[in-house]
């Protein structure tokens, strides 16, 4: 979520919410009770963000944000190269075989 284009005080009541999010399911999972720790790394993460945005505000700095690729879209990618290389080394492979075969 781009939390830089909000208010300040937008910001400060999801922080408060957001540490309360994360209060009761760090709770949760030291009780026992519930394993969702990946929740509770996305919540902590997205309240370190909210928190840098506030602070960057209050200091009255402007930030740039650049657009980082995921990793999902990197691997999407690289699995549909992977799949072209493999496709095109095969289709030398039929290549060189009938080449190979008209020869003998």
């Amino acid at each position: 979520m781009e939390y830089r284009g909000l208010t300040l005080k937008n910001l400060r009541v999801k922080a408060i919410a957001m540490k309360k999010s994360v209060d009761e399911i760090a709770f949760e999972i030291k009780s026992g009770e519930l394993s969702r720790v990946k929740e509770y790394r996305k919540n902590k993460k997205d309240l370190a963000r909210i928190l840098t945005v506030i602070k960057e505000k209050e200091l009255g700095i402007e930030r740039e944000v650049k657009v980082k690729e995921t990793k999902t879209e990197t691997k999407t990618e690289t699995k549909k190269e992977v799949k072209k290389e493999v496709k095109k080394m095969k289709e030398t492979k039929v290549k060189t075989k009938t080449k190979k075969s008209e020869k003998k």
